[in-house]
């Protein structure tokens, strides 16, 4: 048996799997991305909730590097190591924790955003006239957070676009206009 708070997830991607539509046939509280992800993954792996925690556990990795990464490149290897391994076992210090929910997820998808942010704010020489890829890559996992949870996902799109904007006056304004743009 799944404990309750992971069993509802799995429920959903089992009826979806099966036919069923989120919204028409079952109430479902999130906009649809998440149980598109847990669809797929039930399909491939199963129903067990061991696949569904090693997928978590993926989850979780992934977190840590773009946390490290994120802080890697404002102040270098070692604080950004030290800051990751921190901040990740106080992130998971919940007693409620799923290591694959949809605010994990959420989060990951916020952490890719901010890394291509920062990799764009960060570019310079050659690499400043490719920076747009950087900007669009961003909003593409700004807009997967927003499809995971509409409501934190907004702040996510809104809070970067703010910062892009602000960040991007370093660079000038036809830059600020050109990103804003793309």
């Amino acid at each position: 048996f799944y404990p309750i708070t992971e069993g509802w997830f799995s429920t959903y991607a089992w009826l979806f799997n099966y036919g069923q539509f989120p919204y028409r046939d079952f109430y479902f509280f999130l906009t649809p991305f998440y149980l598109v992800i847990i669809s797929i993954f039930t399909t491939i792996f199963g129903y067990d909730i061991l696949s569904l925690r090693i997928l978590g556990l993926g989850v979780m990795l992934l977190m840590t590097y773009f946390l490290y990464r994120n802080f890697e490149i404002i102040f270098g290897a070692a604080i950004a190591a030290f800051v990751a391994i921190i901040g990740m076992i106080y992130y998971q210090s919940n007693n409620a924790h799923i290591t694959y929910d949809f605010t994990q997820f959420l989060t990951l998808f916020g952490l890719i955003q901010s890394y291509f942010l920062l990799r764009y704010v960060s570019a310079s020489g050659p690499e400043t006239n490719a920076g747009i890829k950087w900007v669009f890559t961003a909003g593409l996992f700004a807009g997967l957070a927003f499809l995971t949870k509409q409501s934190n996902g907004a702040m996510i799109a809104v809070f970067s676009f703010a910062g892009l904007l602000l960040l991007s006056l370093s660079k000038g304004k036809k830059e600020v206009l050109k990103a804003s743009l793309s």
